[in-house]
């Protein structure tokens, strides 16, 4: 796992829409929900981190791609997080939502979900 700074300094550079396109495309997308499927297992900071930083990634439409991978899971994983307490991630995780509703693929997945 990464340190707690690299982790802030990732954030904070992903507000780049350069740097953004250099992180997806190292596939940093898939290893953030790969994480975040265990997030009862992190530190609040860390997942603060984690959640803001996928938020920013998410803002660049080869992001919002990346998240339409079924293996991937998307809605499902930033779903559960909105049952955290901390109200950075859950702020963070609505955005991510947010900005994930501009796929066609991910709201009518998410159209699928609400009514079944």
């Amino acid at each position: 796992m990464l340190s707690k700074g690299i982790l802030q300094l990732l954030e904070r550079c992903s507000v780049r829409i350069s740097i953004q396109k250099v992180l997806n495309q190292f596939g940093l997308i898939h290893w953030i929900m790969d994480i975040l499927k265990n997030a009862s297992l992190l530190q609040e900071n860390t997942l603060e981190c984690l959640t803001a930083l996928l938020m920013n990634l998410v803002l660049h439409n080869e992001g919002r791609k990346i998240c339409e991978a079924p293996e991937l899971e998307s809605l499902k994983v930033l779903t559960n997080l909105l049952g955290v307490e901390n109200l950075q991630v859950k702020t963070t995780v609505n955005g991510t939502l947010y900005s994930l509703m501009f796929s066609k693929v991910l709201r009518d997945e998410a159209k699928v979900h609400i009514l079944v």
